[in-house]
């Protein structure tokens, strides 16, 4: 018997300790300094049927799987060498149809927040006909099609017309709807720091960052990826 994490969890290592993210509860959370070791040993044991795994089993953290094809680990992706944000904008001209349809991407984007799991929504974007046709292209290290920078650029500069506070959470979620509209690729990136604690999401086009600086999302190691 083997094990893996539940459904709807993800992890990563930081300072040589595991983080955890549960989309089911919409939270995050660490184990105490005993789990982690246990943790730790039973990742290094391959999360075979050993003692530290069947601890940990009983936290319900980990449930039994006859799958061994895919062996536990954290969560990756591309590192960001170049940030949208940071390049020149001045040329970009909106039009009042963008202006509008980021306005109202925004407001929906908060309405389900409001009303539904962050997993739930992430599965419904993950799941679109779009982004499963693009998983391969769209995780590519450097990837910068001239298309994606542009219309990342047209939202980012209309983004400041929606009368909704900044979130990262949010302007990520309709960013990644903005771009699926019009047949782009994306990576969403959930990432942690320890200390002090902090969470934070940004959007990626293979090693381009799309609504944030390189510095800001470099400072923080992935723990949940979706594409």
């Amino acid at each position: 018997m083997h094990f893996r994490l539940r459904d709807g969890v993800s992890f990563c290592w930081v300072d040589d300790r595991p983080i955890f993210l549960d989309l089911r509860t919409d939270r995050y959370f660490e184990l105490t300094l005993h789990q982690a070791v246990l943790f730790r040993n039973a990742v290094l044991q391959g999360l075979e049927a050993c003692d530290d795994a069947r601890e940990l089993q009983r936290t319900g953290l980990l449930v039994p799987t006859s799958d061994v094809a895919h062996p536990l680990a954290p969560a990756t992706c591309a590192a960001a060498r170049m940030s949208v944000m940071e390049m020149d904008d001045t040329n970009i001209e909106l039009k009042l149809s963008e202006i509008l349809e980021v306005a109202a991407l925004v407001l929906s984007t908060q309405r389900c927040l409001r009303n539904r799991r962050l997993g739930e929504l992430l599965d419904d974007l993950a799941g679109s006909a779009v982004i499963v046709r693009r998983q391969a292209f769209s995780s590519s290290p450097g990837h910068e099609s001239p298309e994606i920078i542009k219309t990342s650029r047209e939202f980012l500069r209309a983004r400041l017309y929606a009368p909704v506070d900044t979130s990262c959470l949010l302007d990520t979620l309709a960013l990644c709807r903005f771009l699926t509209r019009r047949d782009l690729p994306w990576t969403m990136v959930f990432g942690v720091t320890r200390y002090p604690f902090s969470a934070h999401c940004w959007a990626q086009a293979g090693e381009l960052a799309l609504n944030d600086t390189v510095g800001n999302v470099s400072a923080h190691t992935p723990i949940h990826v979706v594409r």
